[in-house]
């Protein structure tokens, strides 16, 4: 054999292999899931995900079944969304997704592979897989896309169904869902949805919003129920239903609902299908294309975030998120307008949040100690807040707690030693007074292996001197600084909340200022803001943790 043959024989071997490889790779293993009707009166619908989209696809079932009358309807979905379809009068059998099935030929038939279905639909290649269907929201169709002549998204085809639908070449038509009876101890609620499948849409303020619509719904005997999963952040002044429901459980409570609020999720979309008052929110996607397609548009209000000018981000994550320019009070006074409840809330005006507002923050200032505060969990430890530190304090509060020690004073190496397991990290705070004997000891604490950060509140060229000398530490520049707000802190209608709190003495605080000026609050309360410049210097410097607002006249 020659040299140029053998090498022919070579490569084609090595094609024959992997055309071998490619054909197994090809087949999808679903014989043994399918009934014995055959290829050509079979068809397939693919959904993947999620909840929303399953419950919309819904639609399109009785189109499909008339344009292939003859051919039993089949749909896969994840295994965890096979309760949304269950009992569905259009689908003859369930099938569990899989990224094989992404496979178009491999299911039709390809080559000797004949195939296992006359058609598959794969309309989510389209939104899940691509974004082939935004058009800035304003896409548009020749052909009308729904069975109803008076369906105003008739020619949106920039709409999630209106892309599922024309996709599957078929007319959106009417969506079937089944719910399950959960009892009740109380009749008239509205619930809240304050979780979505991405972060980037889930709002951060609900707290806000309740507190600002409970005392209005308390008055008219109206409770509000959260739904969601339980690993939801628990809204306060909610009934917690997060986790106690199943998916069809949930739709009976959105359809006996008097009103449903909250984040863009599949909620929003079985709440048009029962036609109920809606309050939903948008900020990484157009609304127009993925707002409820069922029910009266009157009871839907849809509010989409500042985007500042500019696009949508399609991002599953954001920081800061967009979602969280729309102003707590907007939110709860559409809730409110559209349960007809007369509210003053058109008095009420946010200023200023802060980016870790959301965010609970625990500070413990060492001159007391209370075996029973924030237990498992996470804590400030300010030894720099303390003027009379006894070292032996930490010993006590690192019981089943994680501390980070903020601290301008000697620590003792024995005691650090011995609670190192309960201390994340320490902060070192080198200032005017501590200068000249600090740093020996940081090193000293540095030697048995605990994470030490030091920040200087010295000058510029302090700090720049000190490090020249003492090159082996990561000294870095106190960088806190007061944020500029432009609010008249004169007007005495001017209100903070925080969601950091300092415990001194057994006492709260709710911010550094109020802890400096001796004023006790309570934790998520009004607060009033002194007409004081160290005050308000103070505020300004953990502004990242408030709520500025005021009651307008």
């Amino acid at each position: 054999m020659s040299k140029e043959k053998r090498k022919k024989a070579i490569y084609d071997y090595f094609i024959n292999e992997a055309k071998k490889e490619n054909s197994k790779k090809q087949k999808i293993s679903i014989n043994k899931l399918l009934d014995k009707e055959g290829k050509e009166n079979r068809i397939l619908f693919i959904m993947p995900r999620s909840i929303g989209d399953l419950v919309m696809c819904t639609s399109l079932f009785p189109s499909l079944k008339k344009n292939y009358p003859n051919c039993n309807l089949y749909v896969a979905c994840e295994n965890k969304y096979f309760s949304v379809l269950e009992g569905n009068s259009h689908i003859h059998k369930l099938l569990p997704y899989s990224e094989e099935m992404d496979n178009q030929p491999a299911l039709e038939g390809m080559g000797p592979h004949k195939g296992y279905f006359l058609a598959s639909f794969h309309p989510y290649f389209r939104t899940q897989k691509n974004l082939d269907y935004l058009h800035n929201g304003l896409g548009k169709s020749e052909y009308q896309l729904t069975e109803d002549p008076d369906n105003e998204n008739n020619f949106n085809s920039s709409h999630l169904l209106s892309t599922y639908a024309l996709s599957c070449g078929v007319k959106i038509g009417k969506p079937e869902i089944f719910d399950t009876y959960f009892p009740l101890e109380f009749k008239d609620y509205i619930i809240l949805h304050a979780s979505s499948g991405m972060e980037s849409k889930n709002y951060d303020y609900f707290n806000d919003v309740v507190g600002e619509i409970l005392p209005y719904l308390n008055k008219q005997g109206i409770k509000i129920v959260q739904i969601g999963d339980e690993k939801d952040k628990p809204i306060s002044g909610c009934i917690n239903f997060l986790g106690k429901t199943n998916i069809k459980q949930t739709f009976n409570l959105i359809k006996n609902a008097k009103l449903i609020f909250g984040n863009d999720s599949f909620s929003a979309h079985v709440a048009g299908i029962y036609n109920k008052k809606l309050v939903t929110i948008y900020s990484i996607l157009y609304s127009s294309c993925c707002r409820p397609f069922f029910g009266d548009k009157n009871n839907q209000v849809i509010i989409d975030a500042d985007r500042k000018g500019n696009a949508p981000t399609f991002s599953a994550k954001e920081n800061p998120k967009t979602i969280n320019n729309i102003m707590p009070e907007k939110i709860s006074k559409t809730v409110l307008d559209s349960l007809n409840i007369e509210n003053s809330l058109n008095n009420l005006k946010t200023h200023f949040i802060g980016e870790s507002y959301s965010f609970s923050l625990v500070e413990i200032v060492p001159n007391f100690y209370n075996d029973k505060a924030f237990k498992r969990g996470s804590v400030n430890f300010r030894i720099d807040y303390c003027k009379n530190y006894d070292q032996k304090s930490i010993i006590d509060w690192a019981k089943d707690r994680m501390l980070q020690v903020f601290t301008d004073k000697p620590l003792d190496k024995i005691i650090i030693n011995y609670c190192k397991n309960s201390i994340d990290e320490i902060v070192y705070k080198i200032t005017e007074e501590n200068k000249n004997y600090i740093l020996d000891n940081i090193k000293d604490i540095m030697s048995i292996g605990k994470k030490v950060f030091i920040e200087s509140q010295l000058s510029e060229e302090e700090t720049k001197n000190l490090r020249m000398e003492n090159f082996d530490l990561k000294i870095e520049k106190d960088k806190e600084k007061e944020k500029e707000l432009d609010i008249d802190f004169k007007n005495g209608n001017v209100l903070y909340r925080s969601n950091k709190i300092i415990l001194s003495e057994n006492k709260l605080f709710p911010s550094k200022a109020a802890f400096e000026y001796g004023m006790i609050g309570s934790e998520s309360a009004e607060n009033k803001i002194v007409d004081d410049k160290k005050f308000i210097e103070l505020l300004k410097q953990e502004s990242e943790f408030i709520k500025i607002y005021e009651y307008t006249k």
